[in-house]
C-alpha cells in the first residue's frame, strides 16, 4: 500500500467573490519545474492584484486564463516571504536555507512556487512582514515612475498616494530627486475625466486638476486599481493648455525584481 501524501494547509477559493469564499483547507504540497522555487512561507502579503483576482474582476482577467466560473488556481496570493525549501534543476541564484522575497504563485498557503526570477534574497535589516508587501505594488510603482522618465528636479502628482502602489510612488519619487506632491483621499468624479486640451474646465474640481497638471511635471494615477502615467507638456504660446498626454495603463507589472536587490 502507497503511503499518504503528506498535505500541507492553504487558504483555498473556489468560486470568485468576496473574502467570505476563503477557506482553511489541506492541499498537496506545490510541484515545482525546472525554474522554479519551493518557498517555506512565513508570510503572505495582499495586494490589489490579489483582491482583483479574487473577485474575477475586471472579467478580462477571466478571458486571460485565470478561470472562467472560478479561479484556475484555488490558492490565492502573491506577494510572499519565506525560506527556500527546495530548487528545480535549472535553478543557479538559490539554494536550500535561503531567505526570499517576491512573486510567486498562491502565498497563502505553508508553501508556494516561484519562479527563479521572480524572488531575490532577503536583506538582513528587512523583517518578513516588511519583505511581504515589496513586490507587486513596488514593482508596479517603480514602473510607472520610469515610464514617466523620472528625473532629479521634477515636480509629481501623485494621485492616490496613500494606497499600495502610490504610497511607493511617493518615496520612490522623492528617492529619485523629485518634489512630490500626493492627493490620498477618495478623488472626486471630476479628478477621473480630464477635460480635452483647449477646453476650460467646466467644474471646480476640473479646475483644481487642472492648476495642479500645470503645477506638475509628471502625473501618477493609481485610481480604480490602475497605473497611469501622463506627462503633461506646456506650450509656449498657449502656457495654460494642455498640448499632449501620454497614457500608460498596465495590468501586469513587467518590471524586473531584482532592480530591487539592495
Amino acid at each position: 500500500m502507497a503511503a499518504a501524501r503528506p498535505a500541507w494547509r492553504a487558504i483555498v477559493q473556489d468560486v470568485y467573490g468576496s473574502a467570505d469564499q476563503l477557506r482553511l483547507a489541506e492541499v498537496d504540497k506545490p510541484v515545482i519545474t525546472a525554474d522554479e522555487v519551493l518557498v517555506q512561507v512565513h508570510t503572505a502579503g495582499v495586494d490589489r492584484g490579489t483582491c482583483h483576482l479574487m473577485r474575477g474582476e475586471p472579467y478580462l482577467v477571466r478571458i486571460l486564463g485565470f478561470g472562467f466560473r472560478g479561479p484556475k488556481n484555488r490558492v490565492p496570493g502573491l506577494d510572499v516571504a519565506g525560506t527556500v525549501a527546495a530548487v528545480g534543476g535549472d535553478v543557479s541564484r538559490f539554494k536550500v536555507g535561503d531567505e526570499v522575497f517576491g512573486i510567486s504563485r498562491g502565498s497563502f498557503a505553508e508553501y508556494a512556487a516561484a519562479r527563479e526570477d521572480k524572488l531575490v534574497r532577503k536583506p538582513a535589516g528587512l523583517s518578513p512582514e516588511q519583505a511581504a508587501v515589496v513586490a507587486v505594488s513596488g514593482l508596479a510603482a517603480l514602473q510607472g515612475l520610469r515610464a514617466g522618465r523620472i528625473a532629479a528636479g521634477q515636480k509629481v502628482l501623485i494621485i492616490g498616494a496613500s494606497g499600495g502602489v502610490g504610497s511607493y510612488a511617493v518615496q520612490l519619487a522623492k528617492a529619485f530627486g523629485a518634489t512630490v506632491t500626493g492627493q490620498d483621499v477618495p478623488a472626486p468624479r471630476g479628478l477621473r475625466s480630464h477635460t480635452p486640451p483647449g477646453k476650460r474646465p467646466r467644474t471646480r474640481e476640473d479646475r483644481y486638476y487642472h492648476l495642479a497638471v500645470r503645477w506638475a511635471r509628471l502625473v501618477l494615477d493609481w485610481l480604480m486599481g490602475r497605473a497611469a502615467v501622463a506627462r503633461v507638456h506646456s506650450r509656449h504660446e498657449h502656457r495654460d493648455r494642455l498640448s499632449s498626454w501620454t497614457t500608460i495603463r498596465s495590468w501586469r507589472c513587467p518590471a524586473r525584481l531584482e532592480d530591487w536587490t539592495p
